[in-house]
């Protein structure tokens, strides 16, 4: 078991992203059934931009002192984070650190504090996807397929045959993001075919407030209780 998979409780951990360092937000994620949240600095989702460090730290440390499930920090890709930036972030009670690698200070890596979570797109060469994987630091891979990105596209089969490509390349975990046209039954397939679990991401097709991201969290939190209910039939 390495370090990612004994970070939760449950082995098909449902990790949800925040568009806001907002407390009433991320208690209703949790209360909906999320095992994680990613809180984020220099990020923009739905219209909404979090700051820098010294503009978000406050609320992230609110949040992180708070709440009783894993905490993440998604980097994000409004700009480099600073090194100065990273020694203060060090500071705060986080579990793992989320990011996409084409916005990851390589100083990140060779820190080795927090267990990465890499957001890697679709289409890559399967080499990409392998030699991310190996990097020291990174412990799981989040597949991002296109439809997942936007509302242009719909989940599709290439999007399966994307995720199992990558989960045959990879040997540490892979989680498919969740954004829109995905159900329950969906869910339940890709857990069979091999997910090690999944990032939510309400902010696509819904509003900012704490009732959408509870009840967005408890649809796919039932659709994974229900099949670990029936995994030994299966």
């Amino acid at each position: 078991m390495n370090q990612w998979q004994s970070l939760f409780k449950t082995e098909l951990p449902l990790i949800v992203e925040v568009p806001k360092n907002d407390i009433e937000v991320v208690s209703a994620a949790i209360e909906g059934g999320a095992d994680a949240v990613v809180l984020s600095v220099l990020s923009q989702k739905s219209q909404y931009m979090t700051g820098n460090i010294e503009e978000e730290i406050e609320n992230i440390n609110q949040i992180a002192s708070t709440v009783n499930v894993k905490k993440g920090l998604l980097l994000g890709d409004l700009r480099f984070i600073e090194k100065s930036e990273w020694d203060q972030l060090k500071s705060i009670k986080l579990d793992f650190l989320a990011g996409y690698p084409s916005t990851i200070p390589p100083f990140i890596l060779r820190d080795e504090t927090l267990p990465l979570m890499l957001y890697t797109p679709t289409e890559m060469p399967l080499e990409f996807y392998r030699i991310l994987g190996e990097l020291s630091g990174v412990e799981s891979l989040v597949f991002l397929p296109r439809s997942q990105s936007g509302m242009d596209v719909k989940y599709n089969i290439l999007d399966i045959v994307g995720f199992m490509l990558v989960y045959s390349a990879v040997s540490k975990p892979i989680l498919f993001k969740v954004a829109n046209n995905i159900e329950p039954e969906d869910i339940q397939e890709l857990v069979n075919r091999g997910a090690s679990g999944f990032v939510l991401d309400p902010s696509l097709t819904g509003p900012l407030d704490a009732d959408y991201y509870k009840n967005f969290t408890q649809k796919y939190k039932d659709s994974l209780l229900q099949k670990k209910k029936y995994r030994f039939w299966g």
